[in-house]
Parts: C-alpha cells; sequence; structure tokens
C-alpha cells in the first residue's frame, strides 16, 4: 500500500518506551508519631496523608496501562486502515497506466512539496537569526566606538596634565583620606576602562566569527532549496504531461459512454472506504474532549479553507444525473487546510479523481472528508483540533483548478456541509 509522505512521517513513530511509575512511602517514624497524635485534625491529615499514598500507585500503574493501551489501539488503528486500503485496491479504478503514474507523480510532489516547505523553514529561521546577530554586532560595535572616544578622553586629559598625574594627586592634595580615595578611584577607572574594551573587543570578534559560520549554513541551505525547487519543478513539468495523456483517457471515457459509470464507481469506492472505516475500527474507541459535540455545532464549523465555491452541494454533476456529496472550494496551491472540529485522522492515502484525501472521525459518528491536496500534514491515528493545520491545498486526483473538495457525513451518509459550516 501507498500513502503519501508527509513531515509527520519524518518525525518518527510513537515510543514504545513507559516510565515505570514510582512508588511513594513515608518515613515508619513519621507514620508511627502521626498515628498516635491526639489531635483530631491531625489525624485526619494523616489518615488523608497516607490514603493518598497508598493510592499513588495504583493511580500511576492505572495511567500506565491507559498509555499502553492506546499504544497498542494506535498500531492497530493503522493495521486495519492498510488492510482496508489494500482491499479497496482491488475495486479501485486504477487498472490503466496513465492513472496509475499519475498518482505516482503526485504523491512524489508531495513528498517535495513537504520537504521543499521544511528546507524554507529553515532558511528563513536562519536568515533570522542572522539578521539578530547582526544587531548585536552592529551595537557591540557602537559600545566598542564609545569605549574608545572615553578612554582617548581619558588618555588625553592625562597628557594634558602631564606624565606625573599621580604625583601631582599627590602634592595637591592636602587630606591624606582624600588622597588614597582619588588615587584609587584613577587607578580603578584606568583598569575597567581597558577590560572592558577588551571585553567588548572578544564580544565583537566572536559575533563576527558565528556570523561567518551561519553564512555558510545559509549558503548551504539556500543552495539545497534551490536543488528541491529544481526537482519540483521538474516533477510539476511530468505533471502536467500526465494530465494531457490522462485527458486523452477521458476524451475516450466520453466517445464511449463510460462517464456515469466512472463517476458512480467513484463514488461507490468512497462510500465503501467510510462503511469499512466505521466498521474495521468500531472497537477502537476515540476521546473527544471537545464541550460541543460535533452535532450540536450546526452553523458554527469554521470553514476548511476560504475561497470560492467551485461546486456546490446537490449540485449536478457536468454531463451526468449525479449529484455532488460535498463542495469544492478554490484556493491556490500550497494553501493551509485546516481541521473543522476536534477529531483522530482515521485515514490519510489516494483515491482517484479524489486525489490524496484525509478523513476525519469526529464525535457522534460524524466524519470530514479532505480531498484534492497536495500536502498531508498529519498521519492516521493523530488527534487534530478545530482550526489545526491538517494539510495544503491542490489538485491531486487529475484536475486542473486547484483547491480543496469537502464533505460532512454522518455515518456513511454525506450531509450538506453548508447547514454546518459558519456563516461567511
Amino acid at each position: 500500500m501507498e500513502f503519501p509522505i508527509s513531515a509527520n512521517a519524518r518525525r518518527g513513530q510513537v515510543s514504545e518506551r513507559m516510565s515505570k511509575p514510582s512508588i511513594i512511602a513515608l518515613p515508619l517514624a513519621y507514620e508511627k508519631r502521626d498515628l498516635h497524635c491526639k489531635s483530631p485534625i491531625k489525624g485526619l491529615l494523616t489518615l488523608l496523608l497516607l490514603t493518598t499514598v497508598l493510592i499513588s500507585p495504583l493511580v500511576l500503574a492505572d495511567a500506565g496501562r491507559a498509555l499502553k493501551a492506546h499504544e497498542r489501539n494506535l498500531v492497530m488503528l493503522k493495521q486495519r486502515v492498510e488492510a482496508i486500503d489494500t482491499e479497496l485496491a482491488r475495486d479501485r479504478q486504477l487498472h490503466d497506466h496513465e492513472s496509475r503514474k499519475l498518482r505516482e507523480i503526485e504523491q512524489e510532489i508531495s513528498a517535495r512539496a513537504t520537504a521543499l516547505r521544511e528546507i524554507n523553514g529553515r532558511i528563513e529561521a536562519q536568515a533570522q537569526h542572522t539578521r539578530q546577530l547582526n544587531q548585536q554586532q552592529e551595537q557591540a560595535r557602537l559600545a566598542l566606538a564609545r569605549q574608545r572616544e572615553l578612554l582617548a578622553a581619558q588618555l588625553s586629559a592625562s597628557y594634558q596634565n602631564g606624565r606625573q598625574e599621580k604625583v601631582k594627586l599627590l602634592l595637591n592634595q592636602g587630606d591624606p583620606t582624600q588622597l588614597g580615595r582619588m588615587l584609587g578611584y584613577h587607578d580603578y577607572l584606568a583598569r575597567a576602562r581597558v577590560a572592558q574594551i577588551e571585553a567588548v573587543t572578544q564580544q565583537a570578534l566572536a559575533l563576527k566569527e558565528l556570523e561567518a559560520e551561519l553564512a555558510v549554513q545559509l549558503s548551504q541551505l539556500q543552495t539545497l532549496g534551490e536543488i528541491q525547487a529544481g526537482q519540483l519543478a521538474q516533477l510539476e513539468a511530468a505533471r502536467k504531461e500526465r494530465k494531457i495523456r490522462l485527458a486523452k483517457l477521458e476524451a475516450e471515457i466520453n466517445e464511449s459512454g463510460q462517464v456515469l459509470q466512472r463517476i458512480q464507481s467513484e463514488q461507490s469506492t468512497l462510500q465503501k472506504l467510510v462503511v469499512s472505516i466505521r466498521k474495521r475500527l468500531s472497537d477502537i474507541p476515540a476521546e473527544f474532549r471537545d464541550s460541543r459535540p460535533l452535532g450540536q455545532s450546526e452553523g458554527r464549523l469554521p470553514w476548511p479553507v476560504q475561497g470560492q465555491l467551485l461546486a456546490n452541494y446537490g449540485q449536478t454533476k457536468r454531463g451526468t444525473s449525479l449529484q455532488w456529496d460535498g463542495i469544492w472550494i478554490a484556493a491556490k496551491a500550497g494553501t493551509p487546510i485546516r481541521a473543522v472540529a476536534e477529531g483522530r485522522v482515521v485515514y490519510v492515502g489516494w483515491l482517484h479523481r479524489y486525489g490524496l484525501l484525509i478523513i476525519a472521525e469526529h464525535s457522534e459518528g460524524y466524519y470530514s472528508l479532505y480531498g484534492h491536496n497536495q500536502e498531508a500534514r498529519v498521519e492516521v491515528g493523530e488527534p487534530i483540533k478545530a482550526g489545526q493545520v491538517i494539510a495544503y491545498a491542490g489538485d491531486s486526483g487529475g484536475h486542473i483548478k486547484t483547491g480543496l473538495y469537502f464533505e460532512l457525513r454522518k455515518g456513511k451518509n454525506p450531509v450538506n456541509p453548508m447547514h454546518w459550516l459558519s456563516k461567511k
């Protein structure tokens, strides 16, 4: 089974290591002393403390078992989703060569786009660091120049007063106590000035060395970004070529009158996927902590992306009598796609015409579906929050226009998402 590569896959798998609960015990002497205390309040506090001490290991053990159960559920969930995808692959309309190649190219583009986005992020972070370093270096230079001016003024004053400045102070001062203080101040200021100049000089040298090092790193990252951009451009060119050949295939289907059959097959595949997910994952519970269940959020859900509607729910599909089960929202490639509600990801995969598809499970048996994505930013089993970025818009699935295909289902049945999304 093939899944689109996302940044989450590179972040690693769930750790199998768990810390053992620690057992807390009171000193025996403390227990005996307080158990025999005469004060009822102290006795009650002692009893409560002892109860807490005895229960704590049990609570920690329960927490450990719950975490282990959660990890097992996550593994089971991923295995079952993989089995579902393998099963659907036998029925999926990907037997023709062009469709298979398109899927491979789109998955490769998804991986490259994710890598390029991460590299650009590293470049920007490095550039920001360099800008901060330049500011610090400039401040150090100004401080150094100021200290040099002060030292020059001090040396000039010393020269004007003659080279025997300490002797003059000694001869001109009548009060021995005051004379001692003046001589001490004189020596202290001179030593402090020299030490401060030395420190600022060292700081400026260190900053300069660090700036040079960061410049090398930034250059390397920029070079890597250019390589990635070149690879992505090559893949985009290949994708356009495949789309042209796929268009020829679609033309052949139109001429043979198989349009209705093909669209029906695509819708049937998606419905079978949702049914399989409900059936296979029914015994793997999900925790939803949102105070408002999704069933009570009609008209309140945030939009997954802002844009013009290319197709509306219930609208007749061109050239057929079939209707849209969701909405198609126009968006530029790479626009963040956000989850509409709290839930967990139960599917990340590629379906013909739906492209890179993400399905999230929500409370009360609701599901949200996000298709045509360029990249997926989540993986199966991952909990999500409303407004969280889960993908980036694209045109996967063999489409010319970029955007997001969005569905909302109650069980296996689609519902009108326009009734649930907030008014723009």
